[in-house]
């Protein structure tokens, strides 16, 4: 598996909100997270990404900072890959064509998005 491969859900949570913030505490990643996991399976979490070499950890006084290690556009070309491979049926095509639909109407698909929590 390389840095840019397969993450499970959580962890993937975990580095979205890294790469949006740059940095951050586990606490921070835990408020971040809307208290979904306790502060210790968010350390653990934390401890996982770290020994796979995901990320970066700097020692401040008593606290543990995190940083991404992986660049943004190694994780953001995984990401795209991901979405092609699970809802394209593995076609850049295909992902293509619905991206250019959707982005046609792009000020109001967003809007119905955040108002309805899922696309119309």
């Amino acid at each position: 598996m390389t840095n840019c491969g397969y993450l499970p859900k959580r962890e993937r949570e975990i580095m979205d909100i890294l790469y949006r913030l740059e940095t951050a505490t586990a606490c921070e990643i835990h408020q971040a997270l809307k208290n979904e996991l306790s502060p210790s399976t968010v350390r653990t979490h934390l401890d996982r990404l770290f020994n796979r070499r995901l990320l970066r950890r700097v020692k401040v006084k008593r606290t543990f900072i995190y940083s991404p290690l992986v660049a943004k556009g190694c994780a953001a070309r995984a990401a795209l890959c991901n979405v092609i491979n699970t809802y394209f049926h593995d076609s850049p095509r295909e992902a293509e064509e619905y991206l250019a639909q959707v982005l046609s109407g792009f000020p109001r698909t967003c809007q119905s998005i955040n108002q309805s929590g899922k696309e119309e």
